[in-house]
């Protein structure tokens, strides 16, 4: 019987224990235990698997690139160390590589349940949910008791408009494991892209209030520990803020609960902090998931980037893993930027130790990661704004920044944060570059002929109560063209084709004779369309932002009928900054008489084109919102902010 050397012993035992740290998500002792035994046996491929397994975990993704690549020049036929290298390749944005490498694996094994799974998340990510259903569906069969890949094809599912699908896959998830609070979280807003009628909306709006009720009812019962627990699948809200509801009490719900989870989570940052003594520069932090080429960086980047650095100092949290040229950009305006991809704890603390004076989140609500974050107590004053135009619901948000244009006398009301009007918009907006095009009418699908109403927002915003709009148009101006944008889920995109479809048959026409749905454009393209467009046609409820601004940009005429809420009265807050208002609709019917004027009056719309294009300046150099944001952060660092925010 043979014996295993002391050296041997006390290396198994390292691996062993390095492997447990990783299972129970303590990457930084794994490294220990990894290069304790490298150290001393530098060929060892196990160690250096490991060691590759932990650089992942703890989030340095190029160095995991360079030891696994080293593993695979060793050993070429490690699927481990494959599937290892394709998540590397997956954090550095290179999904074409991870792709390929997942496919390695499985032309060697193709019951390979992990190597499915984990193409099915590159994939996802591409857009294309089709493939990755069929990956994760792969993995769920292959390990049918593997409660995670149930959830993971629940989510594509849910991504996909699937919802009873999805349902059913977070069920299947459950049964395995009834504890896990990320699955629990995604069941209680599983509502659909696209909804078929109003019937359906009322009904998602039903079970998203009584799923996250129940939900927050379950938390009750916990210890801190399980809330602590409950933290790791904390989910936004996003869908649920399109059901054409005031969303006010549905988040001081979810608020509520987020805050309790990440409490317990993350105890230190908990409590109110007290005013810091400014000594220097103020100390200002925009913390973001959208540091990169994105509405939310397009709508707030003068606010980081054009602060007076003999007065201010800048600091700015990226939390998003995607970055590219615009990241970079940043990256050389500001002093400091850090980044600390889905990190919350790691960024939470590089915060704290960075003792701003206010932090501002551009945007909460959009994603889990900002959300999560913005539960925590990391500077004494903490504000949020308008690039997800909804209340966050949370008691350590103490402001919201948006416009005196955009909010009704009595916005207060629908916002658990103090609401601050900076002036106009709010905002400090960049033009964009005219970008030259040589694409036509024809390139798009529509005659010159025509009368083009671009109608390009997310299709998750049009409500079926207001597909009649369209053919109500139509019947009146028989030259109409709309123009829509497709969802990256097909179905969802099929399903609102067939609402349009029954609309237009009510009222005896087609709507194949009026109606393009263009896949999704690159920005260049989609703004070579407004080029060509006629006519902006601004959504109900939940209205247009960037694009509109964007259109106004392009001298294209928008048409909008502004609600009670901020997030349907940005077009209407543009056109009153540039005093061009007679495209402001009081009424449904109003909006619709409108468009059809407009539709018949081309002399009209040239003359609203003019005037445009003479004010449009005055939305693109606002110098006022900008110093109405200066006041803000001067005042938010005296010892008593006259912000008044809440505890």
């Amino acid at each position: 019987m043979s014996r295993r050397s002391p050296a041997r012993h006390v290396a198994a035992r390292k691996l062993h224990a390095g492997a447990k740290l990783l299972k129970n998500g303590q990457p930084e002792d794994a490294l220990r235990c990894y290069t304790e035994v490298l150290s001393k046996n530098p060929s060892s491929n196990v160690a250096l698997l490991g060691f590759g397994k932990a650089l992942l975990q703890s989030g340095d993704p190029r160095r995991a690139l360079g030891a696994l690549t080293k593993l695979l020049e060793r050993d070429p036929t490690s699927l481990p160390g494959l599937v290892a290298l394709a998540a590397a390749q997956k954090q550095l944005q290179r999904p074409e590589e991870a792709a390929a490498s997942l496919e390695r694996v499985l032309q060697r094994k193709p019951s390979h349940a992990e190597a499915h799974y984990r193409l099915g998340g590159v994939l996802l990510e591409q857009g294309k949910l089709v493939e990755a259903i069929d990956r994760y569906r792969n993995a769920a069969s292959l390990e049918k008791k593997n409660a995670h890949y149930w959830y993971a094809l629940g989510h594509a599912f849910a991504t996909a408009g699937q919802v009873d699908d999805a349902e059913h896959a977070y069920e299947r998830s459950l049964t395995l494991n009834g504890n896990q609070w990320h699955v629990h979280w995604a069941r209680a807003r599983n509502v659909p892209l696209v909804h078929r009628d109003t019937h359906d909306v009322e009904e998602s709006a039903r079970r998203a209030t009584q799923g996250l009720g129940a939900l927050a009812e379950r938390a009750q019962s916990l210890t801190p520990a399980s809330l602590a627990k409950l933290s790791a699948g904390i989910l936004d809200n996003f869908h649920v803020h399109y059901l054409g509801t005031d969303p006010l009490s549905i988040q001081k719900t979810h608020g509520a609960l987020v805050h309790r989870a990440m409490s317990a989570a993350f105890p230190q940052w908990s409590q109110k902090l007290a005013p810091r003594v400014v000594d220097g520069r103020i100390r200002v932090g925009f913390a973001s998931s959208h540091i990169r080429n994105h509405t939310v960086l397009r709508l707030f980047e003068r606010w980081m980037t054009d602060l007076d650095r003999d007065e201010f100092e800048v600091f700015v949290y990226q939390l998003g893993a995607r970055v590219d040229s615009d990241t970079q950009r940043i990256q050389h305006a500001v002093e400091h930027v850090h980044y600390e991809p889905g990190n919350v704890g790691a960024l939470a603390s590089k915060i704290s130790d960075d003792q701003l004076h206010a932090l501002i989140y551009p945007e909460v609500g959009m994603d889990p990661h900002v959300l999560r974050l913005a539960a925590l107590r990391l500077a004494p004053v903490q504000a949020m704004s308008c690039g997800h135009p909804i209340t966050s619901g949370l008691p350590t948000m103490d402001v919201m920044l948006s416009g005196e244009l955009v909010e009704t006398e009595d916005a207060e009301q629908h916002y658990t944060e103090a609401l601050v009007r900076l002036p106009n918009l709010g905002l400090a907006l960049s033009e964009d570059p005219s970008l030259a095009s040589d694409l036509s009418h024809a390139d798009f699908g529509v005659d010159d002929a025509s009368v083009v109403y671009l109608s390009g927002q997310s299709l998750f915003k049009y409500l079926p109560q207001h597909d009649d709009v369209f053919p109500r148009i139509a019947e009146q101006v028989p030259r109409a063209k709309f123009v829509f944008i497709a969802n990256k889920s097909e179905d969802a995109t099929t399903l609102f084709q067939t609402r349009l479809q029954t609309a237009f048959l009510a009222r005896g026409l087609s709507a194949d004779d009026f109606c393009i749905v263009l896949a999704r454009q690159p920005r260049d393209r989609f703004q070579a369309l407004m080029e060509i467009s006629d006519i902006f046609l601004d959504t109900f409820e939940f209205g247009a932002g960037q694009t509109a601004i964007e259109a106004i940009g392009r001298s294209l005429v928008p048409i909008t009928c502004p609600g009670t809420l901020a997030r349907s009265r940005y077009t209407a807050a543009a056109l009153k900054r540039i005093d061009v208002t007679d495209t402001i609709a009081s009424s449904k019917e109003d909006y619709i008489d409108l468009c059809v004027k407009l539709g018949h009056d081309s002399d009209h719309r040239n003359q609203l084109r003019e005037a445009i294009t003479a004010q449009r300046s005055r939305l693109f150099h606002d110098e006022e919102a900008m110093n109405g944001f200066i006041r803000f952060l001067r005042d938010a660092a005296e010892p008593e902010p006259r912000c008044n925010p809440s505890g």
